[in-house]
């Protein structure tokens, strides 16, 4: 009987050592998957930093595009307004000038060739 028992504590103790070894071989490969991964993390945060800086960029350069068509969309209208009220008031003074061509040059300038 003491031979069993010896024979069951010697199981018992190859079953504990054997489930401690492979419990410690998990623990070293969870370190390793840790470490691992914190290193993607470190990759991936990089990544996001140089992302936001190019928005940051990106957001920037469309604003200052923005400003400029504004200021260029201003200054066209404002133009068009010198140009127009320049026109009317040359419209204005050619009403009340007479042409001294006769009316029958003028007739065969606009004929076709």
């Amino acid at each position: 009987m003491n031979a069993v028992w010896k024979w069951i504590k010697g199981a018992f103790l190859a079953a504990v050592v054997t489930v401690i070894a492979t419990l410690w071989l998990a623990l070293k490969a969870s370190h390793a998957e840790q470490a691992l991964l914190a290193t993607e993390l470190e990759s991936a945060n990089r990544a996001n930093v140089a992302s936001q800086r190019t928005i940051q960029i990106l957001e920037h350069d469309q604003a200052a595009m923005h400003q400029l068509l504004v200021q260029r969309a201003k200054t066209k209208q404002q133009t068009q307004r010198q140009l127009n009220e320049q026109v009317a008031e040359l419209t204005q003074k050619m009403a009340n000038t007479e042409c001294d061509i006769p009316d029958d040059v003028t007739g065969r300038l606009r004929e076709p060739y």
